[in-house]
């Protein structure tokens, strides 16, 4: 136990013990385990704050608490049957159960709800890295989606293709694309891109896809469904306004595309000499001052305008999760709010447990937003900061990824 807790700690990882005895304190201190801890929750507690026993998760949601971290950012390490049942019913991310050499146990603490299941703690390894490869989490991504429908959300450049030079060049190729539509054959699948839908849809072919072109703010289903926030409509006057003044300025810069799609406007310059950048960004800077409503969010050597709303790629994915339910509004009409809420109280079984992957900014806002009831996986061709679970090097990786995570998934996991 001093072992594992001295190398969540080195890793920076906050840790708690949590007990119904009224004497953990001082057995910890007794073990000269206590200086390792963050905080101790035990049955004085429990007593104090009236908080109930296992199998209700309030001692661990109070844990959380004190660590100041979300429960489904947590993972517990339990031997209890009730322990397990606890930690499940309170949302923690991963549930490790200790089973000792029994595997009756074993049984019962996976029936309760144990993700994983050791015999004794040596056997867990502490990998300080924020963003693991996915590839060497499978089990435990299989494990995640599986308390509940998985849905799967996906970025399309970078992400389903490799990053090209010019964007008519990203050409979905045919492994890649078989694996979409055996996904689409077993789960609710969606592509959230920046490009313009019908460009998107048209790209991907998976007739029973559900497809968010202009970066979220325009929605298309497989049954003929389309959506348009009703707010961004307004701003396209402003769009094209930036448009012209762009194309005007940039017709000389040897490499520059201005690429228009429905809600949104993307100034490419990856084909743009060193030299020549200033006068991008001071193209880009001055469309943005001349044309209000507008924001600019830039990624991978390109300059993306949008309508400036409180929406984005994970707002979209929110309104996508609650169409696939049948519960969604217009976009930008509200409902965009927790899975939890979108689910209307469904048993979590029958909740939709969201994957999403993508390598930009913009899908950043879609790590962030599924951060508490999804697995989110960051395309990185080089190390940088983000908000994902995991990470994969390449579209080819995403694609491994797919691969393995159809063959685990039962023809039909979306319906009923």
């Amino acid at each position: 136990a001093a072992a594992l807790l001295r190398a969540l700690r080195d890793g920076g990882r906050r840790t708690a013990v949590v007990s119904s005895s009224r004497n953990a304190r001082a057995v910890l201190d007794a073990a000269a385990l206590a200086p390792l801890l963050d905080t101790v929750v035990d049955g004085t507690d429990a007593a104090r704050q009236r908080l109930r026993g296992k199998p209700a998760p309030d001692l661990f949601v109070e844990a959380a608490r004190r660590l100041g971290v979300a429960p489904a950012r947590g993972f517990v390490v339990e031997d209890a049957r009730s322990g397990v049942a606890a930690a499940r019913s309170g949302g923690f991310g991963l549930v490790v159960g200790m089973a000792g050499r029994g595997a009756a146990q074993a049984e019962a603490l996976r029936v309760h709800g144990a993700d994983l299941v050791c015999q004794e703690l040596s056997e867990l390894t502490v990998v300080n890295d924020p963003c693991p490869p996915a590839l060497e989490h499978l089990d435990e991504i299989a494990a995640r989606l599986g308390r509940g429908r998985p849905a799967i959300f996906l970025d399309y450049d970078g992400t389903l293709t490799p990053i090209v030079d010019r964007p008519q060049d990203a050409l979905l190729d045919p492994p890649m694309r078989e694996v979409l539509g055996a996904l689409a054959a077993r789960v609710p699948l969606a592509v959230v891109s920046g490009r313009d839908l019908g460009d998107v849809r048209d790209r991907v072919g998976v007739a029973s896809a559900y497809y968010a072109g202009s970066h979220g703010f325009d929605i298309a289903g497989p049954n003929g469904e389309r959506h348009q926030h009703p707010q961004a409509q307004a701003r396209t006057a402003a769009l094209d306004a930036a448009q012209a003044m762009l194309q005007a300025r940039l017709f000389k810069v040897q490499g520059a595309l201005v690429e228009r799609k429905t809600f949104s406007l993307a100034v490419h310059d990856r084909l743009v000499a060193d030299a020549d950048l200033p006068r991008v960004r001071e193209a880009v800077a001055a469309a943005q001052v001349a044309n209000k409503g507008l924001r600019v969010q830039v990624g991978k050597r390109v300059h993306d305008f949008q309508p400036d709303l409180p929406w984005h790629k994970g707002h979209a994915v929110r309104w996508l999760m609650q169409a696939i339910d049948g519960r969604a509004a217009q976009p930008g009409g509200g409902q965009t709010g927790s899975a939890g809420a979108a689910a209307g109280g469904a048993a979590p079984a029958d909740r939709l447990v969201p994957l999403y992957i993508g390598d930009d900014v913009t899908d950043e806002d879609a790590f962030e937003t599924l951060a508490a009831d999804g697995v989110t996986v960051a395309v990185l061709d080089a190390p940088r900061p983000t908000a994902a679970q995991y990470r994969l090097g390449s579209a080819d990786e995403v694609r491994q990824l797919l691969n393995a995570l159809a063959g685990r998934l039962a023809p039909g996991a979306d319906e009923g």
